[in-house]
């Protein structure tokens, strides 16, 4: 395990948090890909999420996630 790795137990966005760099843009990602807004990524929300980059979605919906990214990030200004 890396240092960045969270201890057995531990959650990812607490590990996040103690990145200080990386940690407002990881948890604005998190967010996105936590539609459920209940802390936890499970299987299904993952590989919605992950979809967004593959080559065949429509460029519209790229668009419609990097602004829902920039809203997140204003609001967490």
């Amino acid at each position: 395990m890396g240092s960045a790795d969270p201890p057995l137990g531990g959650s990812w966005s607490s590990a996040v948090a103690r990145v200080p760099i990386a940690s407002g843009v990881a948890v604005r990602i998190f967010d996105l890909f936590d539609p459920k807004r209940n802390g936890v990524i499970d299987f299904g929300e993952f590989v919605r999420s992950l979809n967004i980059f593959h080559p065949d979605t429509p460029e519209a919906e790229k668009i419609t996630f990097a602004f829902k990214l920039m809203i997140l990030e204003e609001l967490a200004a």
